[in-house]
């Protein structure tokens, strides 16, 4: 017995999808609302559609009437004449067997893959309009085909940038949304530490071929799964994702609703895609971890922000000025860092390259009540330490290798870490709030407030620009967010 023996193809969601879609158009166009039933070649359901004044007859007649047409490989037109016929009379009493017109097998290459069923009109209205709709469905099934596959860039072995494989253009399956996913055709991405680090460690998945990175998206809703509530197919959404799934690189993406907002309007795809992981990585940290709208008693009203240019710490700036009334000071070495962390609206610009305490104490505005550290930490620490108000608030998001917590004791000071994918890590009961979140970034954005960070667009979304994009940031020498837009 050959390996092959038990195979079989079945119409594919996104067909059966046209296919109802077509269908419906046709009965409009001869004056009935249907209900179409669409089965795979088992004959489950596969996908139905039905007008809000369709009776429970005609839902059932429409999926009997696509089962018949599967079952057999007729059109159940057909079977009017033949359960006429001795031979077959005793099957017009098989349950669910609709000698009917407006059932039809559907077929590709000679096999059958499904079957469809219309109700809702006369016979010959649901004859005509089953007709209409397949003309154009083999097409149809051959174009479908080659979307269930999709670009992505993935890796098989974790590798530094320069390894010749630490990036290879590959096609994989299209996936389908479930649950309360929603499929995502990417327009733009960014690239984040989180990604470099990832890929210099990280292997595929048990199972799995390929590595597939990326936390920052904006694009279009494709398809929605089932119990999705929030979302409708073409909206415009912006997010960033779960660090334990299947990253962004690829031109569809799966993502819960609930980690998803309204991409601005007023902005493109690459500047918005610039903005979902650090807002959500600064917002958390401002108002969850460091509680900046509580004081902290003697302190100064103000917040200390050590890597202003950073990704995180552009928007973190921005967020500070715009939803705080604190003072608000950034670190930043360079010229033009200095110059771009001013611009963003820091009240104050001190050297990183130097000890930090000197310069915030120089200030003459008391000691600060909060710090959030974006990097380099184990280098600040001592100034942290020194610096920072009794009973003040640190929050870091890098990871400092031998951390000496004794240094803050004596001050009381509590010491916060903030991780962007902890709620959709462990499935938080407050979840939601990222989806929220992100809907407030977004109109700030659009009413001017926040403006996107993305300072270098290296091209479209593909391996050797991806290349790109993580070797500059591993350099340590970028200003904003490096993004990617479009799959060439």
């Amino acid at each position: 017995m050959s390996g092959n023996s038990f195979t079989s193809r079945s119409i594919t969601r996104e067909a059966a999808a046209r296919l109802i879609a077509d269908t419906v158009a046709a009965a409009e166009r001869i004056g009935f609302e249907p209900v179409v039933a669409i089965v795979d070649v088992a004959g489950n359901l596969k996908a139905f559609e039905r007008s809000d004044r369709s009776s429970y007859l005609a839902v059932n007649i429409a999926i009997d009437k696509a089962y018949t047409a599967a079952s057999f490989g007729l059109s159940t037109a057909q079977w009017v004449d033949l359960l006429e016929d001795r031979g077959a009379s005793n099957l017009r009493h098989v349950p669910r067997v609709m000698a009917a017109a407006g059932g039809f097998p559907l077929m590709e290459d000679g096999a059958i893959i499904g079957g469809i069923g219309i109700s809702g009109g006369s016979w010959a209205q649901d004859q005509e309009a089953g007709e209409e709709a397949l003309r154009n469905f083999p097409s149809d099934v051959d174009t479908i085909q080659k979307e269930a596959r999709m670009k992505a860039i993935g890796y098989k072995t974790p590798s530094p940038i320069s390894a010749a494989d630490s990036f290879v253009d590959i096609e994989l399956p299209k996936p389908e949304p479930k649950g309360r996913d929603i499929l995502v055709e990417v327009k733009a991405i960014s690239v984040n530490p989180v990604d470099y680090k990832v890929r210099g460690s990280t292997p595929p998945a048990d199972g799995t071929e390929w590595k597939v990175l990326g936390w920052d998206v904006a694009g279009i809703v494709a398809a929605v799964g089932p119990d999705v509530a929030g979302f409708k197919v073409g909206e415009e959404v912006w997010y960033a994702g779960s660090i334990t799934r299947s990253g962004a690189n690829a031109e569809f993406h799966l993502v819960d609703e609930r980690i998803v907002g309204k991409k601005p309007s007023k902005i493109g795809w690459a500047d918005a895609a610039a903005l979902p992981l650090t807002s959500l990585t600064a917002w958390e940290a401002f108002f969850v971890r460091l509680d900046v709208k509580k004081p902290v008693p003697g302190a100064a009203a103000a917040i200390l922000i050590i890597g202003g240019a950073g990704g995180v710490g552009s928007i973190a700036v921005q967020i500070a000025r715009q939803f705080t009334s604190l003072t608000v000071i950034a670190t930043a070495s360079r010229p033009e860092t200095r110059d771009f962390v001013a611009s963003l609206g820091a009240h104050h610009v001190v050297d990183h390259s130097k000890p930090i305490a000197g310069q915030v104490a120089a200030l003459g505005i008391g000691a600060p009540a909060f710090v959030f550290s974006t990097t380099q930490t184990a280098k600040h620490i001592d100034d942290i330490a020194e610096l920072i108000a009794p009973q003040g608030r640190l929050c870091l998001i890098d990871d400092p290798s031998g951390f000496d917590i004794m240094k803050f004791k004596r001050k009381a000071v509590s010491i916060h870490h903030e991780l962007m994918f902890t709620r959709s890590i462990f499935q938080t009961p407050d979840m939601d709030e990222q989806g929220r979140i992100l809907n407030e970034m977004s109109s700030a954005v659009d009413d001017g407030k926040i403006r996107s960070t993305a300072m270098q667009n290296l091209g479209s979304i593909n391996a050797q620009n991806l290349k790109k994009a993580h070797a500059q940031l591993e350099s340590g020498t970028t200003i904003g967010k490096v993004v990617l837009e479009g799959f060439a």
